[in-house]
This record gives structure tokens, sequence and C-alpha cells, in this order.
């Protein structure tokens, strides 16, 4: 029985967004709920998707009016309208942006971080997790075991909404985040010792773990972008305790109360209730980001971006914003936009660099021995063998065997 030829597939087209699409009147409830929560969680995302590449002031009006953001406290303009006009103006600069980087060989990359200056530092969780402290978007990350947990949307745990309302949720989770007393990573340390050598413009952290501190960089070259739980404050009366003071709650899980405020839980429960000195969904970042990202996106000579997915704007648009100068990633996984990208454990990619760069890590010793394999455009550095030193190819990949 002779074989039918079947007919060829139709090309699948991404849709062209119109201004149509982008006007919330015609969403149905779902389709506002589903946009709602992409922009809570990732602004750039949601401008990508959702807004036109011509859009005029009317679409920007009708998205902020129809999605019901909340106003400022003079009731005059929305809150998040001047991040939203930022991430606006990337956006455009993404669109009309040049080819993607040249790859750089493994010496040139090198070469790189030898001869910068200036390097302005982004971080995340990743840099944190060699010491017990989980991330949040990975497999064993905060997000995944909430949600193992029977829990809808993780991310409302840390949404300041939802805090203010039933602070418990909070605060169950709370111990998994908590330092370890004084303890840093080899990364910690490597930023340590780029400050050392004059080297470290700023380091822009996302982790409220205060370890940069820790770590002895001082504190005029750190940023915390999120908050830190260094410190935590009385919603009620505004007063101000260490962390040390409210770890011991933290670590029992339960909500801490300020001693000034309350005099009777039972009537009052929510008074005096005490909230980390950190950055929820659903506040403004720090003052201190604002003021110094941009001059010093400008005055660096080198961007690196460590343990981080880049999911959460602002800190995101960093990257996009810095236009001019190398960067590099220092990752689990690939991101795009990166002229050089060094995967694997942040620890041992410290450790790699130091090593080759003949830089003296603390922890790096004769027992350590690193190693990179050169896969398309990224280098996966790991712990590697002992034995002399040499080079082969194998399969098309360069391995470096390191003694």
């Amino acid at each position: 029985m002779p074989l039918r030829k079947s007919a060829p597939r139709k090309k699948r087209h991404r849709k062209r967004i119109t201004e149509r699409d982008s006007d919330p009147q015609n969403l149905t409830i779902f389709q506002k709920n589903e946009r709602l929560n992409v922009l809570q969680s990732d602004l750039h995302d949601f401008l990508k998707r959702y807004v036109p590449a011509r859009f005029t002031k009317n679409v920007l009006q009708n998205i902020l009016e129809q999605l019901n953001l909340p106003r400022a406290h003079d009731g005059s303009t929305h809150e998040v309208a001047g991040r939203f006009l930022h991430c606006l103006k990337m956006l455009q600069t993404t669109r009309n942006s040049s080819p993607p980087p040249k790859f750089l060989n493994l010496t040139d990359s090198l070469s790189v971080l030898e001869k910068a200056k200036k390097i302005l530092v982004v971080t995340g969780a990743g840099i944190s997790t060699s010491l017990g402290i989980p991330d949040f978007r990975s497999f064993q990350g905060i997000y995944s075991q909430l949600s193992r947990s029977g829990l809808e949307n993780a991310q409302q745990v840390f949404h300041i909404d939802r805090f203010c309302k039933d602070p418990t949720l909070f605060y169950s989770v709370a111990h998994k985040i908590l330092p370890q007393g004084d303890k840093v990573s080899d990364f910690h340390r490597f930023l340590r010792l780029l400050e050392q050598k004059n080297k470290l413009l700023r380091v822009y952290t996302q982790n409220i773990d205060n370890l940069e501190l820790a770590a002895g960089i001082d504190p005029s070259r750190i940023v915390h972008c999120h908050g830190t739980l260094s410190t935590s404050t009385c919603l009620t009366c505004r007063a101000t305790f260490s962390g040390a003071a409210t770890f011991a709650a933290i670590k029992m899980r339960q909500v801490p109360y300020c001693s000034l405020c309350v005099t009777d839980l039972g009537s009052v429960p929510m008074k005096g209730l005490i909230k980390p000195d950190i950055t929820f969904f659903g506040e403004d970042l720090s003052s201190r980001f604002e003021t110094m990202i941009g001059k010093d996106v400008e005055e660096c000579d080198l961007l690196l971006v460590a343990g981080t997915s880049l999911k959460v704007e602002p800190v995101a648009s960093i990257v996009r914003n810095a236009q001019n100068v190398k960067k590099v990633l220092v990752n689990r996984d690939k991101i795009d936009g990166f002229d050089i990208n060094f995967l694997g454990n942040c620890d041992d990619i410290s450790g790699y660099i130091c090593q080759e760069l003949k830089w003296k890590l603390e922890t790096l010793t004769d027992a350590n021995f690193y190693g990179v394999e050169v896969h398309n455009d990224s280098f996966q550095v790991s712990k590697r063998w002992h034995g002399k030193r040499k080079r082969e190819s194998r399969f098309g990949v360069s391995t470096f065997q390191l003694s």
C-alpha cells in the first residue's frame, strides 16, 4: 500500500503584539491575572511579552490603569510608573541592540579579568549555596520547596501585602535563609581579594545574608539591593532591632513582636509586628541603589555577574544597561548577553581564576586543582585531576588537566 505524503507543516510565526493586544480592556479575568503574575515576578519579561515594539503614552496609561496597579500615597501617580518607564527604555535599547557578543577564547577571557581596574559585581544566592543557604529558583531552591509543600504561588510568601496580613507564613520558612554565623564562601573571599587588589568598584548583592561584610569588604563598596537580615524594624513604632535579637524567634519559627508596643498579644496580635529590613515584592528598592547604580554603570570597566538567574527587576536591567564594557557570567546556567561565560560552582570558578592568574586566595592550596572544558561559547569549570599539567583535545573539547 503506497504511503501517503503528509501535508507540509505550516510555519508557526510568533504573534505580533499589537496596540489592541496590550489594552487590558480586551482581556479576560484569567488573562489579566496571568499578566499581573508575570508583572510581579519579572517586569522586563512582562514588557517583552505584552507591550508592542511601538508603544504610545496612551498604551502605557491603559496598562497602568486597567491592571489596577497601586497608586502613590498622594493618589496622583502610580508607584511603579518610574520603574515601568525605566524598563521600557531598557527594553527599547535591547530591541535595537547590536548582534550577540563575539566569543573570546580562554586566554583572552582571563586577560580581561586581569586587566580590569573597576569591576562592577552583581551577585545572587548562588554564591552562598555552598554554605547551606538555598537559592530561590533552582530545583532545590526555596520556591521549589514551598511549591512541593502545596503552596500555589511561592513568591507570595515574600510579598509585603501577604506579610502584613499574615506574617506566620514568612516566619515559618525564614529560618531556611538565615546565615550560619559569619562563615563565608570562597567566592566571598574572591570578592575581598578583588578589593585588596584595588579592582572592585562595587558589589550589588541581591542576597540578604550580609556575608559580603563578614568577608571583610568595606561597607562603602556594598549595595544591598534587597536589604539585609542584619537589622529589623517594628512596623508600629519604627524601632530598630539588631538581626541577632530576632534570629532566635526566626529559628524557632515564631513571629517576633516589639516589646515596646505589645502588652496583650491576644487582643491585638498585629500590633508591634517586627519585619526584617529586607525588600519584599511590592516594595521599592533601597535609595542607595537608585542613587549609585547610574554612576557605577558609567564608571565600571567590567561587569561580573555571579550566582543569579537575573529574573528580578530592576537588578536585571544592570546587565542590559552596561553597553560599553565586557560582561562576565559566573553561574551554573548560561544566560544570554554575556561576552564570557564561566559555568559551574561559583567557588570552583573563583578558585580556577585565581589559580590561572596566580592570585593568592586563602583557601587555594596544593590540594585544590581546577580544570576547564570549552563548550561552544562557554567554559565549564570544575575540580579536576592530579598529575602533570597537560592539555589534550577529546571529541572536539579542549580539556586542561592541572597539577
